[in-house]
């Protein structure tokens, strides 16, 4: 498991707000920061699947908009005569 320790940590009040900094060390190994970069992939993935279901659920709506406006062409159409 890795190893971290906290080396420095200040805060300074300014504006209204805290500031704190934190200078962290950490001890990996070379298997953890293999798993790091494959945790990092597989949210990658999750952006990408979420990016897809995204633009199907836009494509329908974008679909349903459409067919909606097509009937209410054709109902003002019908009303002009």
């Amino acid at each position: 498991m890795a190893e971290q320790k906290i080396i420095s940590k200040e805060h300074v009040y300014e504006d209204g707000v805290v500031v704190i900094k934190e200078t962290i060390e950490k001890k990996l190994s070379i298997d953890e920061l293999q798993k790091e970069i494959s945790q990092y992939r597989t949210q990658q993935q999750g952006i990408l699947r979420q990016v897809d279901t995204l633009k199907a659920q836009y494509n329908f709506l974008e679909s349903a908009a459409a067919e909606v406006q097509r009937i209410l062409d054709a109902v003002e159409s019908s009303n002009v005569d």
